[in-house]
């Protein structure tokens, strides 16, 4: 009799906290810490730290100034299509409209001194732009951050109309167990603008399913596509998966997939138009379709075979963040003298610090760039910190990665009119833009091997939680006991990953 009262007890208070988690104002709450962990982010970490911050401010500060597109020598990121950039460019010019160009010639007189003295005056032309348009950078970085939050709910609310009401904030929870959804778009690159890009066009393209054409909106979802390829070539990802998207219908769903067939073919053709015409572009500009940054050996010659299919699971803990040069993994080319020098092993995978990038801050541009300055300081409380994250974020990555699959499967085999059919070409996306992401990182030619970076798969960070809401979802509807315990975790782990990764927090 006890037990049956034990018993009756758990289920109950285990349905109390089912009917919470679903509560709409728990959603709410969460979707307003969000906000503010992204626009304090966004406001407080420093436009000229970051990865490549000091080029990619000086391509938006040449287009404001001078209405150009700045060369390599001026700024080694000018490789990337413009879209970002002059879109930080308008802010920059709006700002200097309204507040008027503040010591100015001050800053003109120090470089004409620093030149008569033979001093290098790219630091201080440097200062002169950021107190010329520092302000304009933070709006940048925190209008963007405002966009990837709100593509954020955007992405729970198809959540709800594809995997029910009962995954809203599952799926909210699981993308921000994600650091790097909210650490990114806080540093001034053109990754938030393509996230923002690659969701709208995915978004306009998915809404309305069903039988009907919905041509205006698929010549809509194909212009927003065109806009992320101008934005960064890793934005033919939407092509691609709106590729995979018609070959399904013409395949699997025949007569049935028609109208999803027309909407992937109308999506296709605009991006490969503006593939085209991006294709031109950069031929002018420097004689390559697609320019590279450096004109060098590819990391896949450079780097041992075991950065690529190594195993070293226990990375995830030892190695949470980068304490050696990345050089140290590069293969050593034999001397002048002709002595043969020993490769050294690479002591990371890609996939390893891909994961501690994603969950974490393997790069230390966030747990030292910021605030901090002494690499000693991190060997300390932040590796311990960090350690920790990468075992505790093995539970929400184990659901997401297994409800990926299980979805991807489910969304295959599922009819047209199904609702779960709008995320065929949500999770064709994930699986095109990780297939760029191994190329990328295999063939650029490059002095490292610091390709692999979570910013370059920000823009698929808002499909990857559909796979885990999909459990959740199911667990439930099953009012499955066994995986109960997981509901808290996630909602606690959410919780520290917010208030370690939020810059306030320094």
């Amino acid at each position: 009799m006890v037990e049956e009262t034990t018993s009756s007890r758990s289920e109950q208070n285990q349905n109390q906290f089912y009917v919470i988690f679903q509560n709409h104002w728990v959603r709410f709450a969460i979707c307003a810490a969000m906000m503010i962990v992204l626009l304090c982010n966004g406001a407080s970490y420093r436009s000229r730290h970051g990865f490549d911050a000091g080029s990619h401010t000086k391509y938006a500060d040449v287009i404001a100034e001078e209405n150009r597109i700045p060369t390599l020598e001026e700024a080694y990121v000018s490789y990337n299509p413009p879209m970002f950039y002059l879109y930080a460019a308008m802010m920059s010019k709006a700002s200097v409209a309204i507040g008027g160009n503040k010591d100015e010639q001050k800053f003109l007189a120090k470089m004409a001194e620093a030149k008569e003295s033979g001093r290098d005056s790219d630091d201080i032309d440097a200062d002169r732009r950021e107190k010329k348009f520092g302000a304009a950078r933070r709006f940048t970085k925190m209008s963007l951050s405002v966009f990837v939050g709100i593509i954020a709910i955007l992405g729970m609310a198809l959540a709800g109309r594809t995997l029910g009401p009962k995954s809203k904030t599952a799926y909210l929870l699981l993308l921000l167990c994600i650091p790097a959804f909210f650490k990114y778009p806080a540093m001034f690159t053109p990754e938030s603008f393509l996230t923002v890009a690659v969701w709208s066009a995915m978004l306009v393209g998915v809404w309305n399913f069903g039988p009907k054409y919905h041509i205006p909106q698929a010549i809509a979802a194909g212009l927003l596509g065109a806009v992320a390829i101008w934005t960064r070539p890793f934005g033919f990802a939407v092509a691609g998966a709106w590729g995979i998207t018609l070959v399904v219908a013409l395949l699997l769903w025949k007569k049935g997939g028609r109208s999803w067939a027309i909407r992937a073919g109308i999506i296709c053709v605009i991006c490969a138009a503006a593939g085209a015409g991006l294709f031109a572009y950069n031929g002018k500009r420097t004689g390559k379709s697609m320019p590279r940054p450096k004109q060098s050996e590819a990391v896949f010659g450079k780097l041992p075979a075991s950065f690529y299919v190594g195993i070293k699971p226990f990375n995830f803990f030892f190695r949470p963040y980068r304490d050696d040069s990345p050089d140290q993994l590069l293969k050593k080319p034999d001397s002048p003298d002709g002595e043969v020098r020993r490769k050294t092993p690479a002591l990371n995978s890609w996939y390893t610090i891909l994961y501690a990038d994603a969950f974490g801050d393997y790069w230390k541009y966030w747990t030292l760039n910021h605030r901090l300055n002494n690499e000693e300081i991190s060997k300390g409380f932040w590796r311990i910190t960090l350690t920790v994250q990468m075992a505790a974020s093995l539970i929400p990555f184990a659901i997401i990665l297994a409800g990926f699959v299980a979805l991807a499967r489910r969304a295959i085999n599922a009819g047209p009119d199904d609702p779960l059919a709008a995320l065929v070409p949500v999770t064709a996306l994930v699986a095109v833009g990780l297939a760029f992401f191994l190329y990328f990182v295999i063939s650029t030619p490059a002095n490292e091997y610091n390709q692999v970076k979570a910013l370059y798969i920000h823009y698929l960070l808002p499909a990857i939680p559909f796979g885990g809401a999909y459990l959740v979802s199911r667990w439930i509807e099953q009012r499955s006991e066994g995986m109960f315990w997981t509901l808290p975790y996630i909602a606690a782990f959410c919780l520290w990953s917010m208030l370690l990764f939020g810059v306030y927090w320094h």
